[in-house]
């Protein structure tokens, strides 16, 4: 059987920079991405919202700031509380309620994927049955 899978990050798609602040009054982040999903799974107790602390996400060196601002994703390590998704006082309670408003807002976008996505594996498995690399007048694959 030939599985081919997607991986699909909608970090930029779903919850888009202009629309977090139109709705929210500031910057997206993950803070808010974590606090919106600990919310829709009955979590947002977790989230400590009394904290008032501003912690920047950042990486464990400068260099992969760097290359992150580039728009390439590279991997690191976890050397400090609150590193991978900052947190800032600036979050209120009602901005879960709000964040998910935006994120299914521009996730209505993506409904067809499963139908589109579901043909397009039809159509890779059909192409891979076909072995095209293995023809002699194919040179590249």
């Amino acid at each position: 059987m030939i599985q081919i899978v997607a991986y699909f990050s909608p970090y930029e798609k779903i919850f888009p920079n202009e629309e977090c602040v139109k709705a929210l009054g500031y910057e997206k982040g993950e803070d808010i991405m974590a606090f919106a999903g600990m919310k829709l799974l009955g979590l947002e107790s977790a989230f400590d919202l009394s904290c008032k602390i501003n912690i920047p996400m950042a990486n464990p060196k400068d260099e992969g700031d760097k290359i992150k601002k580039m728009g390439i994703q590279v991997p690191w390590l976890f050397d400090r509380d609150f590193q991978h998704t900052g947190i800032r006082s600036c979050l209120k309670p009602e901005d879960a309620d709000k964040a998910i408003e935006v994120m299914k807002k521009c996730a209505k976008k993506y409904r067809d994927f499963p139908k589109m996505y579901a043909k397009y594996q039809k159509e890779m498995k059909a192409l891979l049955k076909k072995k095209p690399w293995s023809k002699p007048s194919i040179w590249s694959v």
